[in-house]
């Protein structure tokens, strides 16, 4: 090859390796100023700042430095906003969509108010969304399902409306949902029992009627499950005492009937706590809940409870609590009360109701 040419080829070989670099950077300062003007519309909708919580967001310091904002290191790009308990009041700004990159957003412990942005659902990085403690209204976003990533969702305590989502079944990733002490009404979506990855539900201290769907049966790996403080009635399906997974089976406070059943021992093995006060369970207290190692609390208040409560209770080695106040024992011959002596054994035992 020529001279010349040669010259020629290798100056348009670093031409357009320049011009590819320079593409690239520009794009990569161009996203970036949008992360910064972003947090700027999500500073500007702040009514109440009392900790000066936001002076640092000036430009005498990166966006990446401001107070509560992690970026990734490659890209200068915001990752995380974290602001919990710090006070902050206002309306949580739509611009917020605009950070790509997020992952996490954390503003529980907040004063926040108006409803959370429908734009969220553009967000498809994102992992956990935390607004609890705050008092977002209106309806939960049914477009949260296109954040496909999304692990964990909690709006508990808030002032939230209408029905659940049933879109949020097809969250493929879900391992928490909380939307507990909220003002959600209709019923408990069987389809939620198609989220198996789901470790977490709490929708307790809600408006919920119906009943409490046989779908949740599905739930194989579910851990936590609070439906209490609701207006949910019938039975709770046998599929459902079934999970053996479950630590925490907690339904207080609503209008469920039935009786326990007799297998509750091996069929819940690791739980802790039994929740099921102030409702209408009826027949015995199965003795099968002393074969329980793990349980702590057995709270079984104002029910119809009849027979006896089982003596070998006293073998639960971790057991710290029992209410089995209000209910129909002891009537007849037994003594209601025989239980007790066993209860010395319970050394970590704190309290009898």
């Amino acid at each position: 090859m020529p001279s010349n040419e040669c010259n020629l080829f290798c100056f348009h070989l670093i031409l357009l390796l320049f011009l590819h670099c320079s593409s690239s950077f520009l794009s990569h300062a161009l996203d970036s100023e949008t992360d910064r003007l972003s947090l700027l519309s999500f500073k500007d909708e702040l009514t109440d700042d009392p900790l000066d919580v936001m002076s640092s967001w000036n430009d005498s310091v990166r966006f990446c430095e401001w107070r509560g904002i992690t970026c990734s290191s490659r890209r200068a790009r915001v990752t995380m906003l974290s602001l919990p308990f710090q006070k902050l009041g206002g309306t949580l700004s739509p611009a917020i969509a605009n950070l790509t990159f997020l992952r996490v957003i954390d503003l529980r412990g907040n004063v926040f108010r108006g409803p959370i942005p429908a734009e969220i659902g553009r967000l498809f990085r994102l992992r956990s969304l935390l607004l609890m403690e705050n008092s977002f209204g209106g309806e939960i976003p049914a477009n949260l399902s296109q954040c496909t990533q999304l692990e964990i969702i909690n709006l508990n305590f808030n002032s939230l409306i209408g029905k659940i989502p049933t879109e949020l079944s097809r969250l493929p990733n879900l391992v928490a949902l909380h939307i507990s002490a909220n003002q959600l009404t209709g019923g408990i979506p069987p389809v939620l029992g198609n989220i198996s990855t789901l470790l977490n539900l709490s929708i307790a201290q809600n408006y919920l009627g119906g009943t409490i769907p046989d779908n949740l049966g599905q739930l194989v790996n579910l851990q936590f499950l609070q439906v209490g403080s609701n207006n949910l009635f019938g039975t709770v399906p046998l599929s459902v005492f079934n999970l053996s997974r479950i630590s925490i089976f907690g339904v207080a406070f609503n209008r469920l009937v039935g009786s326990l059943p007799s297998s509750i021992g091996t069929s819940l093995p690791n739980l802790k706590q039994l929740l099921i006060g102030v409702n209408g369970f009826s027949g015995n207290i199965p003795s099968s809940l002393s074969n329980i190692s793990s349980l702590q609390i057995i709270d079984l208040p104002d029910n119809q409870f009849v027979g006896r409560v089982p003596s070998d209770f006293g073998r639960i080695a971790n057991l710290q609590r029992v209410n089995v106040g209000r209910n129909l024992l002891g009537r007849g011959d037994s003594d209601p009360l025989d239980f007790v002596n066993s209860l010395i054994n319970c050394s970590k035992f704190e309290m009898l109701g």
